[in-house]
């Protein structure tokens, strides 16, 4: 018990620390630059909504001699909370996907259904199953003392379905981008920010999925082993997205925002709410281009 505890309450603190504390300030620069925009909201209630599940987390495990009663009632809160977490987080990667691709109908309607499924089948896996499921959290291979079912492989069912999803967006994105590349000039910025960024959270969201899943189905492993290496898939969305949106807004903070530039259309073009199209642009020495240009 001992031992979970503290495992638990250092991650809580790591992640307060890392997300919350180092990013404060450009959280701060960019309520004072944009007031309370709806993007920056949303980015907001993801990283907060995950330290609460965190700390809740924590809460549950110190429980000591938990009751069966209390073993039930709980059954379903923790898997819930880390689906939700994932329900919390991902939709600026979806709304940004749905603004480069112009708000199209077909792509508008699986983006809801990626956003949406993952939600609904924690809840059916959380809600059903009978025992204590796998949570992602740290620490709750054994839920408050509530032992859970070693042969229970729902566990890998979030992590194949985030790694599903993390593809989606991240090949949607990177077609699109590859499409402006032959046809805009100023989209350069935005493109380089969203395919270095991209290619991080991808590469890095694949690792730890992958090794879930590997782990969820190995056999004979020490208690600690799979909520110990679930814990990067659980904290690292929220990081991850708050690492995009912060490069894709504060690289383009300072100074003012010229037509027809390639950082000035960058930073025209990070909300969630503008359209991506391309348009004539008139440069410097008068001459007309093919630029990205951002609309309502």
């Amino acid at each position: 018990m001992g031992v979970r505890i503290f495992i638990c309450f250092t991650s809580t603190v790591i992640d307060f620390e890392s997300r919350i504390i180092v990013t404060l300030d450009k959280e701060i620069t960019l309520y004072r630059t944009h007031g309370t925009n709806k993007t920056l909201l949303l980015l907001s209630f993801s990283r907060y909504y995950t330290l609460l599940c965190l700390i809740l987390d924590v809460t549950f495990n110190l429980v000591n001699n938990p009751t069966p009663e209390f073993c039930h009632r709980i059954r379903w809160v923790l898997p819930f909370l880390s689906t939700t977490i994932q329900f919390a987080a991902i939709p600026l990667l979806l709304l940004r996907t749905w603004a480069i691709w112009r708000r199209n109908a077909i792509i508008t309607a699986l983006l809801l259904a990626l956003w949406i499924l993952p939600l609904i089948i924690g809840t059916y896996v959380s809600t059903t199953y009978e025992g204590v499921p796998y949570a992602l959290f740290l620490g709750l291979d054994v839920v408050g003392g509530c032992g859970n079912d070693p042969t229970n492989n729902w566990g890998t069912v979030p992590f194949i379905l985030n790694l599903v999803v993390d593809s989606l967006i991240f090949l949607l994105t990177l077609s699109h981008l590859l499409f402006f590349q032959k046809h805009a000039i100023g989209i350069t910025s935005l493109r380089r920010v969203i395919i270095r960024d991209g290619m991080v959270y991808y590469a890095a969201m694949v690792v730890v999925n992958v090794i879930n899943i590997v782990f969820f189905l190995a056999p004979g492993l020490p208690p600690l082993a799979r909520p110990l290496i679930a814990t990067p898939a659980t904290i690292m969305p929220a990081i991850l997205v708050g690492r995009l949106y912060f490069n894709l807004t504060g690289n383009f903070l300072p100074g003012g925002e010229s037509a027809g530039s390639r950082e000035g259309t960058a930073r025209r073009c990070w909300s969630p709410s503008l359209r991506i199209r391309l348009g004539r642009v008139r440069g410097r020495q008068g001459r007309f281009r093919n630029e990205a240009i951002c609309t309502r």
